[in-house]
């Protein structure tokens, strides 16, 4: 199978796997900020799975460390959001086990396909280390190719 083919297999397992856990997440109070926290949060449990998967912990551990702050940031945001939306006492339970979801449902779907999800990974960590952290949010809710990318579906869908 061309190479090119794998890739966009691929993204678009990761873009409807992103669409469907991010479908389950939330109401419709969610802000546009609250939204771009959810698309970096879908793009980093890609590349967390994708690291456990390929074994590319090294390109994963880089991103992590490259893109501190502003996962710091996003990760804030959506607990914030979880805890506006379901109560700083059912917030981070709800936060932990939408997280823990997109993960499962990442990991299932990558494996029927491990070699090329592994080749199509390894493009996806170049591409993302290759980014400026100002970009990361750009890529992660514009890109067509990671995370969910494009337009997110509400929340209460």
């Amino acid at each position: 199978m061309p190479f090119g083919v794998v890739l966009v297999a691929i993204c678009a397992l990761w873009l409807a796997t992103g669409v469907r856990a991010a479908d389950a997440a939330a109401s419709a109070t969610m802000k546009s900020g609250e939204k771009t926290s959810l698309h970096v949060r879908v793009l980093q449990s890609n590349l967390m799975v994708a690291s456990i998967t390929c074994r590319f912990s090294d390109a994963y551990h880089a991103t992590l460390t490259k893109f501190e702050s502003e996962l710091i940031r996003h990760d804030d945001n959506l607990r914030s959001y979880f805890n506006r939306v379901y109560g700083k006492k059912k917030g981070p339970a709800k936060l932990d086990h939408y997280i823990t979801d997109i993960a499962n449902e990442i990991a299932i779907r990558s494996s029927k396909r491990r070699k090329s999800y592994c080749a199509s990974a390894r493009t996806v960590f170049d591409r993302v280390l290759a980014l400026s952290p100002s970009d990361l949010e750009e890529f992660a809710t514009e890109s067509r190719e990671f995370g969910i990318g494009g337009t997110l579906p509400s929340p209460s869908e």
